[in-house]
Parts: structure tokens; C-alpha cells; sequence
């Protein structure tokens, strides 16, 4: 590689220039969790960051070596993300070599990655520094991180576990909202996989599961109190609230309500409401026949969110 060329390479966003001749630098492990928590980007060892000249790196393949021991000794760095092909020793045509190194954007549940064990010792790259990340930057990936609960794929469930009467009124929701003549025929199982109520595991067997979204919103009932044992779903009708006893009630798990789930709960609520709101508002025609469909499809982008 030409010297020119490595030097029209700019610090910025994406990439960190270091001398590092003789050692990997310790603020090298700073920008490493800077470029991990926020988008990628490339460190060059042997180019000076401040004269930008090429001053090429001692012992590279030790270098290498030792650069792999840290990155993966988790009282160096929360996790490694990089691997051999993000490793590369550059000869320039000045006689020395340098090192560039690719490091990629950390999943968002390993985030934030973070220093010498201690969690709050994490970094982010803003313009072409890196700076410790704030209180609230640092809440914000780790809440971030949390995997979604909707989306969590469960094993040894399958279309058996569904309230098949349940899929054939959402089913006939979407096609009389749409008018997308798809919806009127669709395979359920094809249907729960455009709204995101089965999903691949693609780290696992490659097989497509139910969601947790999924199994809540059309289970039967005792599927899902199989995998929730406290699931429950009350509505409560009062004169008012202030009173103890209730006028009408619909409940999960009573006799007359046997295989409540969200979506035939939502429906039976939105029924009762329909016809015991005195607000005249919602009782608008228009209203009464739009809320239902935009909320069945409201559910069905959450499902594609997941």
C-alpha cells in the first residue's frame, strides 16, 4: 500500500489513527468500545495521529497475538467482536507495515460494551472522539439491550395451540379493512408469519416457532397459562368507581369465558364498551366501526415490530 494512500486515509467518525509502534495503547480499548456501542469503524495502528506520518508498527504478529488475548479476556473488554478477517497487516511501500483493524458495531443486547469489568466504564464516538458515555446514554443501552418478551420463541408450541376461530376473524379483519384480496384465502400459518407471530430461529434450527406475541394474542387459553401460569384478563363494568360490586364482568378462566386470549378479550371489551359508554362520542357509528380494524391492525404492526 502506498504511503500516499495511508496518508489521505482522515480521522473521523468512523476511523481512529495510533502510533501503537511498540504496544497496543491503552486508549485503543477506548476507542474499541466507542466504535462497538455506536457504529463500527476501523483503528490503524503505526500512523501517528497527530503528525499523520507512517511509522509502521514493531513485531505485528505479536502485536496480533497479544490484541487477540485481550479482546477476549473479559476483564479487558465486555465481549469480542472481532475475529481474523478483521485483522490486517499492511505493508507500505515506505518499508514498514501497519495494522488495520476492522471493529464492528457490538448486538444490541451485548451493549453497552464496557472496560475492565466495570459496566459503567463504556464509551461512544462522537465526530472522531470518544467520549464516556452519559448517565442517560448509558440507561438508554441497557435498557436497549433487554430482549423483548413478545419476541421470544417458544419451543414445542405450534398452530394446535392457536384458537383457529380467533385467526379466522382476524383474518377477515384484515381483508374488510384492506381490501387486499390476499388476506381472504391466506394460509394461517403464512398469515402469522407476515405479522411477525412466527419467526425463523435463526440460531437455532432454522425452524419457524411461535412468538410469545403470538401465543398471547390468539392462544387458547390453556396454552398459554401452560407458559404463563398467572395470565389473567378482567373487565369490570360499574355504575361507579367508587363501587364495590360489579354489574358485568368478563374474566379469563371463567366457565363462561373458557379460551380467552388478548385478541377475543380485546373483542368482547370493545363490544361491551360499544354499548354501555354514555360518551357520545364513542358512540359515534364511524368510531364504532373504525376502532376495532385500527387496533387489529395496529396489533399486526406491532407483531412486524417485534
Amino acid at each position: 500500500m502506498k504511503q500516499s494512500e495511508i496518508l489521505g486515509i482522515v480521522e473521523g467518525k468512523y476511523v481512529e489513527l495510533k502510533r501503537a509502534k511498540n504496544k497496543i495503547p491503552d486508549s485503543f480499548w477506548e476507542t474499541y468500545s466507542a466504535f462497538a456501542n455506536t457504529d463500527g469503524g476501523i483503528v490503524i495502528f503505526g500512523v501517528d495521529e497527530k503528525t499523520k506520518q507512517v511509522v509502521g508498527i514493531d513485531q505485528p504478529e505479536k502485536m496480533r497475538d497479544d490484541l487477540f488475548n485481550m479482546v477476549n479476556n473479559p476483564q479487558k473488554v465486555s465481549i469480542n467482536l472481532i475475529n481474523d478477517n478483521d485483522v490486517k497487516i499492511i505493508d507500505s511501500d515506505n518499508g514498514v507495515q501497519i495494522m488495520m483493524i476492522k471493529i464492528s458495531e457490538a448486538p444490541y443486547q451485548s451493549k453497552p460494551v464496557y472496560l475492565k469489568g466495570n459496566p459503567q466504564l463504556a464509551f461512544e464516538r462522537l465526530g472522531e472522539g470518544d467520549r464516556r458515555l452519559t448517565p442517560d446514554k448509558y440507561k438508554e443501552l441497557v435498557v436497549g439491550s433487554q430482549p423483548e418478551t413478545d419476541n421470544e420463541l417458544l419451543s414445542n408450541y405450534d398452530l394446535s395451540d392457536l384458537s383457529v376461530d380467533d385467526l379466522e376473524v382476524y383474518r377477515t379483519a384484515l381483508y374488510e379493512q384492506t381490501k387486499n384480496e390476499r388476506y381472504r384465502s391466506m394460509d394461517f400459518k403464512d398469515l402469522l408469519i407476515e405479522i411477525g407471530a412466527f419467526r425463523k430461529d435463526r440460531q437455532g434450527d432454522g425452524q419457524y416457532h411461535l412468538t410469545v406475541g403470538g401465543l398471547l394474542f390468539f392462544g387458547k387459553y390453556t396454552a398459554i397459562t401452560d407458559r404463563f401460569p398467572g395470565f389473567q384478563l378482567d373487565y369490570f363494568e360499574k355504575e361507579s368507581s367508587l363501587d364495590v360490586d360489579w354489574k358485568d364482568r368478563i374474566s379469563s378462566g371463567d366457565a363462561g369465558y373458557p379460551q380467552l386470549n388478548v385478541y377475543s378479550f380485546y373483542r368482547m371489551v370493545m363490544a361491551k364498551l360499544s354499548t354501555t359508554l354514555k360518551d357520545e362520542f364513542i358512540l359515534d357509528e364511524d368510531t364504532k366501526s373504525r376502532l376495532p380494524f385500527r387496533t387489529v391492525l395496529q396489533h399486526e404492526k406491532n407483531f412486524k415490530d417485534c
